[in-house]
This record gives C-alpha cells, structure tokens and sequence, in this order.
C-alpha cells in the first residue's frame, strides 16, 4: 500500500482483478518487433508479402530520368554502300 491505496509492483498493472505483467501483442506480419506496445517494422523494412522487408529500389525510372536530362548527341547515320564488281 501507497498512501492508502493498493498498487501493483513495478513493471506489472491490475488485470482481471490481479497484478499480473502486462502481455505484449503478438504480432501478424513476419519480423514485425513490439515497439511501445505496437508492432512494426524494424527500421528500413516495411510489409511486404507478408514480412518484413527491405524494399526493392527500382534503379530502371531513375536512370531513364538521367539519361533524358543529358543533351542528346546527334549520331551519323552510316551511309549504305554499294558492291562494286568489275
């Protein structure tokens, strides 16, 4: 007792009438860690497919952004040649 009241010790709250430690979540998504009762992703992962994953950086729309942004070089077109028998 505190003043009185009636508490549960450190690191355990009433539940059912009782002090009991408070249970973490049990989280749905593969990988997935408790942070202040939460499940989430560790840093730089997310839900992908079910678990937790880096997610893929797709390199193809950044390089074709690059290469639009350079000026273009005017390429020769070869002239066709003629076989010449004699």
């Amino acid at each position: 007792m505190v003043n009185g009241d009636c508490v549960c010790p450190k690191g355990t709250t009433v539940i059912n009438g009782a002090c009991r430690k408070p249970q973490q979540p049990t989280c749905d998504i593969k990988g997935q860690i408790v942070v202040n009762g939460n499940c989430v992703c560790p840093k730089g992962t997310g839900p992908i497919n079910g678990a937790c994953r880096n997610p893929i950086i797709e390199i193809v729309p950044k390089v074709l952004e690059q290469l639009q942004r350079q000026p273009r070089q005017e390429q020769q077109t070869p002239v066709p040649r003629k076989l010449i028998i004699q």
